[in-house]
C-alpha cells in the first residue's frame, strides 16, 4: 500500500504538471505534441498526456526508433 500510494502522488503531480504546462504554451499559440516511438517511456508519456488533456488538445507523432537506428549505424560506419 505504501507503494501504491507513492506511485498515486507521482501520477497526479505528473498529470498536474502535464496540465499546467499545456495552459502556459497553448496560451501562447503552441501546438501540444507526443513523440511516440512505441517504447516503454514514451508509452508511459502517452498514458499520462491522455488522462491528462482532452484528445484535441494534442497530437501524437510516431517516430520509428528501428529505422532511425538503422540510419545512426550508417552515419557512424562512415565515420
Amino acid at each position: 500500500d505504501t507503494n501504491k500510494e507513492l506511485m498515486n502522488g507521482l501520477i497526479q503531480r505528473s498529470l498536474s504538471f502535464i496540465r499546467e504546462t499545456y495552459e502556459t504554451y497553448s496560451a501562447k499559440g503552441y501546438k501540444f505534441v507526443v513523440a511516440f516511438s512505441g517504447g516503454k517511456d514514451s508509452l508511459v508519456l502517452l498514458d499520462l498526456v491522455q488522462r491528462a488533456l482532452a484528445p484535441d488538445q494534442f497530437v501524437v507523432i510516431f517516430g520509428d526508433i528501428v529505422i532511425l537506428a538503422f540510419f545512426n549505424l550508417l552515419n557512424v560506419t562512415h565515420l
